[in-house]
Formats: structure tokens, sequence, C-alpha cells
């Protein structure tokens, strides 16, 4: 039986994913270089920033522009010009299609949600209380100290361990191969709700493929 809901943050609840790339490709732009591809970007999706593999753009662009002659950038400066444009996306991001009726469905059925993330608490709590959903998840895992980030199993054990249940027990849902890796190495079921950056990525090991949460009932999975 299906006793608690996990699920991912960026990409999956607010399409983060898509702002935070284009914002890279126009500070890319910005300074005259050409942004990264789409594949070298989405390969990182779901990856703690400390991770070895994970793709560093402002090292990718700094080493860009000396190559053209350039000064050596300022961190700060790259920063400016990169968050105005990303946060002006993400203003006009909503919760994606499907998460509000999911949570609604397992609060009726008294299943208790949590959130598994690889990027920091200020960051996914600053977006989901900006958009009045912060109260429903009681239990948010961020990567970091000891808990490794994706696609890693950590904080997909350590949210299991903060509801109380097995992770048998619990379904997660994902937008990224390395956070369906996560969520299946730790023993969860997981369905994979792929976004526009994410949507050419592998997704076998998921349980089921779905293009939005909208595509599933929550009355086939939570108990009625």
């Amino acid at each position: 039986m299906l006793r608690a809901l996990v699920f991912d943050f960026d990409g999956l609840i607010v399409d983060t994913e898509r702002p935070s790339l284009e914002a890279w490709r126009a500070t890319f732009e910005h300074f005259g270089c050409p942004p990264p591809a789409l594949a070298r970007w989405a390969d990182s999706i779901g990856r703690p920033s400390d991770d070895p593999a994970h793709f560093d753009p402002f090292g990718h662009l700094q080493a860009l522009y000396r190559a053209r002659g350039g000064p050596e950038l300022r961190a700060e400066e790259v920063r400016e010009v990169r968050v105005e444009v990303r946060d002006r996306l993400l203003a006009a991001e909503p919760v994606r299609p499907g998460v509000l009726r999911w949570i609604a469905a397992a609060a009726e059925a008294s299943v208790p949600v949590a959130i598994a993330s690889s990027s920091p608490a200020e960051w996914v709590d600053t977006h989901l209380a900006s958009r009045g959903v912060l109260a429903h998840f009681a239990h948010r895992v961020h990567a970091g100290g000891s808990l490794r980030g994706k696609p890693h199993p950590d904080t997909y054990l350590e949210a299991c361990r903060r509801l109380g249940v097995e992770a048998t027990g619990a379904l997660a849902f994902e937008d990224s191969a390395h956070g369906v890796s996560a969520a299946k190495a730790a023993g969860l079921r997981c369905v994979a709700i792929p976004n526009s950056v994410t949507a050419a990525a592998r997704f076998d090991h998921a349980d089921l493929v779905v293009a939005s949460l909208d595509d599933l009932d929550p009355a086939d999975y939570l108990p009625g």
C-alpha cells in the first residue's frame, strides 16, 4: 500500500530548469561566448553543485572568455547578468500541472508528502513559499553535510525516515534521470515527469514516464 509521496523540487514542482538554462545562455551571449549545448547542461540536472561531474557554467564561460583574449571575469559581474534574467523568468513560473491536485488528494487520503532535493534549503523554501505551497511539505530534505546529493539515494532515504515509512511504501516524482536513479537506489517506486530541459534524457529505469502529473489519477494510487 502506498504510504507516502516524495517530490523532487527543481523542474518537478516548479520548472526552475528552463529559466536557469536561459539565464546562463543570455549570460554567455552577453559576454560574446557561445552558450553550452543542451545535452551538456542537462546531464548535470539533479546533481548537487559540488559533485565533480556537475557542469560548471562559470568555469566554462571563464575559459571561453580567456580564449578570446578577454580579461579574467569577476564572479559578481557574471552573477548580476545571470540572476537578473533568471529571476525575471522564474517569477512567471507557476506550480507545474497536477502538483496541487496530487497534494490535495494526498491530504484527503492522509498520505504524508515530503521533498527530496539536491538544492539548498533557502532556494527550495523561498520558491515554495512564494507560491503558497510551503506548508504542504512538513519534511523537506536537502543535500549537504552527511547527505549526498542525487544520484545517491541519501535524500530519499532521509525523507522516508522522517516520514516514518519504509522506502518500498513510498512513491517518488522526478524530472531528471539522476533523480530517478536516486529514488530507485533508495527503494522507492518512481514516476518520471520530464520537463522541456530533461525531456531528451533516458528514463528506462523509472517505473513510469508521463508528460504531466495531470496524466495520472491520484485515486489509482492513494488509499480510498
